[in-house]
């Protein structure tokens, strides 16, 4: 077989292995890689998010009251998350006051996680 042939099934074969992962990416599997800003979050069309289903994913605390990030979506103190209000973020854990009054503390899920504050001198303890 010559060089030139060689190089022609090269390029076919990349090309259908291109086609084939751009098929795999629109059959509706997630990338488990995405950024969580990037996960698809329940449209307001689906109706509003059972509180006991809110997850955790990040959190940020600083000068500007700070923000989280509750599946997949950045939230501040006073926004609704679902069927609740956010009312405080902390470092490790955000609380939630539903529409009857009642409060949950949302929490990082991973196992073994430990997430603590700065030292007072600002330094990681």
């Amino acid at each position: 077989m010559s060089d030139l042939h060689m190089l022609a099934r090269l390029a076919l074969l990349f090309a259908c292995s291109g086609a084939a992962t751009a098929a795999s990416g629109a059959a509706g599997i997630p990338d488990p890689l995405a950024p969580p800003g990037q996960i698809a979050a329940p449209s307001a069309a689906d109706g509003a998010a059972p509180l006991a289903a809110a997850r955790l994913q990040a959190t940020r605390v600083g000068p500007d009251d700070g923000f989280a990030v509750i599946d997949g979506t950045t939230v501040r103190r006073g926004e609704r998350v679902g069927d609740a209000v956010v009312v405080r973020i902390e470092a490790a854990s955000v609380t939630l006051r539903g529409d009857d009054n009642t409060e949950r503390v949302l929490r990082f899920d991973a196992p073994g996680m430990s997430k603590r504050p700065a030292g007072r001198n600002g330094t990681q303890p």
